[in-house]
């Protein structure tokens, strides 16, 4: 329970891979370099309180101005990776503090796997209303469901919350059916980061069947 004092021992990489972080913290690890003779290692740290970030930017014109070049920073990255893909206009809604929230996000989401309980969170936030009404739908299910109909649209879709869940696997493997059926359901979400690494996921999933030569 490193978190809930001030002490927070750094461990062996391996040892946070086996485990999601506690509630309200997160972990902070450094890659291994064979060059330097450097060890994967990391650290489970408290989660910043946002509610008193808030407070402190509102009150601290250095906390502001900390924030804001942050931001600029993170921008000026955006436009310089466009200008080296040989982008010619620079638009304003892909710099925008949307577009940023989405770049943060998909680098944040590059660092390592989704674990199962953060892709469960977005199904819930992002798909399992839609797909609640698109199940309800096709079933022939009315605005007034019975107690076992809902029990069924509710078993249906932890069934897709599952298969979207195992999209977190170190080796993601997917026939194309599979595959074709996940890109159908993800196509209820709104566009986001989320939504771009599990498409991506989706995408570069290896065949079984292929693999065994079948």
């Amino acid at each position: 329970m490193a978190i809930l004092s001030d002490n927070h021992p750094v461990v062996s990489r391996d040892i946070l891979d086996k485990r999601e972080p506690e509630k309200g913290a997160r972990f902070v690890t450094l890659k291994a370099n064979k060059d330097v003779g450097r060890a994967a290692k990391g650290v489970e740290v408290p989660a910043l309180d946002v509610a008193a970030v808030i407070v402190r930017i509102n009150e601290e014109p250095q906390l502001q101005s900390m924030v804001t070049g942050l931001l600029e920073n993170f921008q000026t990255k955006l436009i310089q990776a466009s200008i080296a893909n040989g982008v010619s206009t620079i638009y304003q809604h892909d710099i925008s503090i949307d577009a940023l929230l989405v770049a943060f996000e998909l680098e944040g989401l590059s660092e390592g796997r989704i674990s199962k309980d953060k892709i469960a969170a977005w199904f819930d936030t992002s798909i399992s209303e839609a797909l609640t009404v698109k199940l309800a739908d096709k079933l022939g299910i009315s605005n007034t469901p019975t107690e076992q109909e809902t029990a069924k649209l509710a078993s249906l879709l932890d069934v897709y919350r599952g298969n979207f869940g195992k999209l977190a696997a170190r080796e993601v493997m997917l026939e194309d059916s599979d595959k074709s059926k996940l890109q159908a359901v993800l196509a209820f979400a709104d566009d986001g980061a989320m939504k771009q690494k599990l498409d991506s996921i989706i995408k570069e999933a290896k065949n079984p069947t292929e693999m065994l030569g079948i």
